[in-house]
This record gives structure tokens, C-alpha cells and sequence, in this order.
């Protein structure tokens, strides 16, 4: 497990690997400022594939628009690219849109279950007019 810390725009953020899932756990402030940094945060998580991805924010104070439209854009990536992102957060707040666990060891179990699932479901061709 390889943990790398960063800090700017007062948000601090880590990043590490458990389990083949990336932890992006994030501390401060989330928004249009630190928003557009923590991008490139994202960009390697979603990298991978799958991209299983969770980001910790129950140590964040505030999310404005620009924060939460990260938060989704990432989620909608790592699902259109055959994985998922489950956010961490004591309290679920406001309807998102991403799935929430309340403690980062729930939401690496969820995402290793989900991707053992996807990864075991037998493979089917398309039939004709399904195209």
C-alpha cells in the first residue's frame, strides 16, 4: 500500500491502494479552487481497470457545486469504463447520486463484491436486433 499526501487550495487529500481500490481521502474544503487540482487526483484512479474507487470525505467541511460535479463526473466515468466509484461520509447529505458507505472498509468490500460479480457473470453475444 503506497500512501501519497498532498495539500493545496486548503483541501489535503491521500491517495492509496487496497485491495486493487483506489482510497482518495480527502480533509479541508472541496471547491472550485481545489476542485480543478484534485482533477488530476481522479485521472490516475480512473486509470485503472476497473476503476474501483473511494472517496473518504467525512473529514470535509464543505462541497460547493464545482466539488460535487467532481464527485459525479468521476462516479459517471468509473461506471461508463466498467467500474464504480462509493463515496465515504458519516452523513449521506444532499442526493447525489453516488452510492454512500459510512466507513472506507464498507465501501472496499462493496466495490470488491460488485467487480467479483461483474467479473464472474458469464458472457453473452449479442442476439439479432439487440444491435
Amino acid at each position: 500500500m503506497r500512501l501519497r499526501k498532498a495539500a493545496w487550495c486548503g483541501l489535503s487529500v491521500e491517495t492509496r491502494m487496497r485491495d486493487h481500490v483506489s482510497i482518495i481521502s480527502l480533509s479541508g474544503a472541496l471547491h472550485a479552487s481545489s476542485a480543478t487540482t484534485l482533477g488530476a487526483v481522479f485521472a490516475a484512479a480512473l486509470a485503472r481497470v476497473p476503476p474501483l474507487v473511494v472517496v473518504d470525505t467525512r473529514a470535509v467541511d464543505v462541497i460547493d457545486a464545482d466539488g460535487r460535479a467532481l464527485l459525479a463526473a468521476a462516479h459517471r466515468h468509473a461506471c461508463a469504463s466498467g467500474g464504480h466509484l462509493i463515496k465515504v461520509a458519516a452523513d449521506p447529505g444532499p442526493d447525489d447520486g453516488l452510492e454512500v458507505r459510512p466507513t472506507i472498509q464498507a465501501a472496499v468490500a462493496a466495490l470488491i463484491a460488485m467487480s467479483r460479480t461483474v467479473l464472474s457473470a458469464p458472457m453473452t453475444a449479442p442476439t439479432a436486433g439487440s444491435v
